[in-house]
């Protein structure tokens, strides 16, 4: 089947592309998050860096809080915003 000209957003197109559950989960997150915005603390490592992936991914806009800069945690910042077309704010603090 082509779906050239045709959007996946089209629900009957996307069902064609997608699996059943994975369409559901991608229709539901895209839904909840999109135009969202997040404030998610710990973002440079572990739980938060993931729960920072989720959101992005998910159409989240983010504010990412860390303790400090650093260049390699700045480039996962600008390559994630890039790769999702989400905007990720930096916020930088020590609680």
């Amino acid at each position: 089947m082509s779906f050239e000209g045709q959007s996946i957003f089209d629900p009957a197109i996307a069902q064609e592309i997608f699996n059943k559950d994975d369409f559901v989960n991608w229709t539901v997150h895209t839904i909840l998050l999109k135009g969202k915005t997040a404030v998610v603390t710990g973002c440079s490592r572990g739980i938060g860096k993931a729960i920072l992936h989720a959101f992005a991914i998910n159409g989240a806009n983010v504010w990412a809080c860390a303790r400090r800069s650093d260049d390699q945690f700045t480039k996962y910042l600008a390559n994630l915003e890039k790769e999702t077309c989400v905007n990720i704010l930096p916020v930088y603090f020590d609680l």
